[in-house]
């Protein structure tokens, strides 16, 4: 019953978004009315069918009426109804339980949705006109026939019309009204009713009066989109409508799948929401093809906003799009959006500069465009902040739909977002991440041209192993071998069966993560590492963005690191040599992680780079260039030989690449953590006595305590060189 119920409501909420609302209100009062009456009832239907036009006119009253004269209908057919029962008349009783079945679906979709409740009892008028012209004609009145007739191709255009939009449509449907009017105006005069009579007549001249108005926006609008500098505003406005596609989108229940989806982790602070996370949208638009959406309050309101990262090749033409908007007059931009029927009232974009770096400096500055009657989308406006540069923020109010939400991201050509990506989409990431892997030099530049996403898979293929005849073997050898890792539930990253085992034979034991930051306060430290066991490593700008502390390494937005999570790695090397543990960052605790992790393809730098994710042609001072980078195997590699600290390099250049970096995106899982390096007992000791206190120290069925289902005596480790028993 609950899956029929949001069903329905899918194709509710389908509806209202793709009817159009018509600015002259059209209703037939004469079918809400009991058909027969005499004395006073038959003079307060003709005072009503003589006003109620009149009134309809005026909008607010009009919505009135339609919730009234729909509840009058409803009482008008279940008292006929009432009468053929006591009659035993079963062929008419059945015809009326129709109606009150019909005309309480449009009161209660009117209760809901005036837009709505109008179309269906404007479809419903429509069958019970052809009902009773039929019948009319049936019995040979041939006059009330053709009024029926008439009055059904008035209703029939205004439905057109709130089906397609098309003005044409409101153009026949109000000649039709005064036509009808006209010719009621007559039959009145020869009744000798000459104030019906008179009240038709001014009817067909306000109907008259609408169809000039009407004709004139249809010669306007033809004008308009005959202007070369609307084209792009008008198709944007038009694909806004074109929804049909969505109809069967697992998101289309998008309130119950956010719920649903919700991911929340919590440590001793406190529960935080990581958002609802989906894989497998946005085709070749959305960087990794994964999509996040939460909800938050802001101003009393709940709003719900949907958050993902864009592809370089499309972050740029995004900004074309972006200028070209901001170069129109937004009082002719209003002027479009009406005349393309779109729910959009105005759009507007202002730079708005927000947040602070690790150093106080401000991080960034968005372009915040407003979608006034919809919502709001942020998009990171300097280039020089790699990690929000290509970061798309929607927000819009709860109560609007998956439609809605499609309709206000046509206006930046960020619908495909809400795509759902075909085999070749995922195939083409996959290809983009192995050849990202192995050949990071060859695919840096490659993956940042439009032949990457243009490209056929086969083409693309070809062209890897052309640009590093060495993808050949790759291919053969891994392609069927990637899998998924959950980032967070949902969030999915490619990983690659055997990369870990590849860089073990090379000579990697573990990775390691100094915990940084709390060097002196015993209560700090402890709790730094309690919330990593509980939550995992998360990069700053995860943490940032879900309301965490932003206190650690990796808060560094101006280089790129700040999506990343950074690890070093030990080596044979480094045991057969005893390496001090604090060669590397010097911490009093250490985070050990197991070498598999390896397989979710991180990216390494020799030195410390504050993890740069810029590009080599780009102005900076870092001594290793995202683009010009060693795969994690040539890496490995180089870590087991040992260099001199060159004459002329920076202070934090360290000698045998002991500041080198491993980077991973996002987060690490608890679940990757098989053990803490500590200074000396008494920390261990301490550490100890808060994890119980935080209820992180288990027992196992012997009776023994573990973290992590792992021995403590296991987990705790005490010592800083590098020996198998300590970091293996």
């Amino acid at each position: 019953m609950f899956v029929i119920i949001i069903v329905i409501m899918n194709y509710v909420n389908y509806l209202n978004h793709t009817v159009s609302t018509p600015d002259t209100y059209h209703h037939r009062y004469d079918l809400d009315l009991p058909e027969e009456g005499s004395g006073f009832l038959e003079q307060a239907k003709r005072v009503a069918l003589v006003s109620l036009p009149f009134l309809g006119l005026y909008r607010p009253i009009g919505s009135a009426l339609s919730l009234g004269m729909g509840g009058c209908r409803v009482a008008s057919h279940i008292s006929q109804a009432i009468h053929l029962q006591d009659q035993k008349e079963w062929n008419p009783l059945i015809i009326q339980i129709v109606q009150i079945s019909l005309s309480s679906i449009a009161l209660i979709s009117t209760v809901f949705s005036f837009t709505l409740g109008l179309f269906i009892t404007t479809a419903t008028d429509i069958g019970q006109g052809v009902s009773r012209a039929s019948s009319h004609a049936w019995q040979g009145e041939y006059r009330q026939a053709g009024e029926e007739v008439l009055q059904g191709l008035a209703s029939a255009s205004y439905l057109g019309f709130m089906a397609t939009g098309a003005l044409e449509a409101m153009l026949v449907s109000t000649l039709i009204q005064a036509a009808v009017c006209l010719y009621q105006a007559r039959f009145e005069v020869s009744e000798g009713r000459y104030l019906e009579a008179g009240a038709k007549i001014a009817m067909a001249g306000i109907r008259l009066y609408q169809a000039n108005e009407y004709r004139q926006l249809i010669e306007r609008r033809n004008v308009v989109f005959a202007m070369q500098k609307y084209q792009s505003l008008i198709q944007q406005a038009l694909k806004g409508r074109e929804v049909r596609h969505l109809i069967h989108s697992s998101l289309s229940d998008l309130d119950g799948k956010i719920d649903e989806r919700r991911v929340i982790l919590a440590n001793q602070e406190g529960a935080f929401d990581f958002g609802s996370h989906f894989h497998g949208f946005g085709k070749g638009l959305v960087k990794g093809a994964n999509i996040e959406f939460r909800k938050e309050i802001v101003d009393g309101k709940e709003e719900v906003l949907l958050e993902f990262k864009v592809n370089h090749v499309f972050r740029e033409k995004l900004e074309e799009t972006l200028s070209s908007l901001a170069k129109l007059n937004p009082k002719e931009m209003k002027e479009i959006l009406s005349l393309t029927g779109s729910h959009v009232k105005g759009i507007s974009i202002q730079k708005i500069e927000q947040g602070e770096d690790f150093f106080g400096l401000p991080i960034d500055s968005i372009r915040q465009i407003q979608i006034d009657g919809l919502g709001t989308i942020s998009i990171g406006a300097s280039r020089e902040i790699p990690n929000l540069y290509d970061r798309v923020t929607i927000r819009m109010d709860s109560s609007k739909t998956l439609y809605d939400l499609h309709e206000m991201l046509s206006f930046t050509n960020l619908d495909s977002a809400l795509c759902v990506s075909t085999d070749d989409d995922l195939d083409r990431l996959k290809m983009g991440h192995l050849f990202r892997t192995f050949f990071p030099r060859e695919a840096t530049p490659f993956e940042r041209s439009e032949e990457f996403f243009t490209l056929s898979i086969f083409e693309l293929k070809n062209q890897m192993i052309e640009k590093a005849p060495g993808m050949k073997e790759v291919f053969d050898e891994y392609f069927d071998r990637i899998s998924v890792s959950e980032i967070l539930p949902g969030r999915i990253r490619y990983q690659i069966t055997g990369l870990a085992d590849k860089v073990r034979d090379l000579g990697g034991i573990s990775l390691t993560a100094a915990v940084t930051g709390a060097y002196y306060n015993d209560q700090e430290l402890y709790a730094r590492i309690a919330s990593m066991l509980s939550m995992g490593m998360i990069s700053a700008e995860t943490r940032d963005t879900h309301g965490l502390s932003k206190a650690g390494l990796g808060n560094d937005y101006w280089t790129g690191g700040a999506d990343s999570v950074y690890t070093q790695m030990i080596t044979a090397d480094d045991v057969k040599k005893g390496r001090d543990l604090n060669d590397f960052y010097p911490a009093r605790a250490r985070m050990l992680i197991n070498l598999s992790a390896l397989n979710r393809s991180p990216y390494p730098y020799y030195n410390d780079s504050w993890g740069n994710r810029l590009y080599p042609n780009e102005d900076h001072w870092f001594p290793d260039h995202y683009g010009t980078r060693s795969n994690i195997l040539e890496f490995t590699e180089k870590l087991q030989k040992p260099i001199d600290k060159p004459v002329d390099a920076p202070w934090w250049w360290g000698n045998d690449y002991n500041r080198h970096e491993v980077m991973f995106k996002e987060r690490l899982d608890p679940s990757f953590f098989k053990g803490i390096i500590l200074d000396c007992d008494q920390t261990r000791n301490g550490l100890l006595d808060y994890l119980r206190g935080c209820n992180l120290v288990q027992k196992d069925a012997a009776g023994n305590e573990t973290i992590l289902n792992i021995a403590v005596n296991q987990f705790f480790r005490v010592g800083h060189l590098a020996t198998n028993d300590l970091v293996s």
